[in-house]
């Protein structure tokens, strides 16, 4: 069984995952820009509150 605390990491993995493609999506310019902006800002606000779950956690 995998426990609760390796989605809470794997969720700040993914979530810096998406902060970087949403930077690299603002940049290229192959889509639209509102695209790569609704990426980054799902990227920082689950940065955010995953960041915020893992610290008050494990530090």
């Amino acid at each position: 069984m995998v426990s609760a605390e390796f989605f809470d990491i794997f969720g700040l993995i993914v979530f810096a995952f998406l902060f970087v493609v949403g930077v690299l999506m603002i940049r290229k310019q192959k889509l639209p820009d509102w695209v790569g902006f609704i990426i980054l800002l799902i990227a920082i606000l689950g940065l955010i509150v995953d960041g915020y779950i893992v610290i008050k956690t494990y530090f």
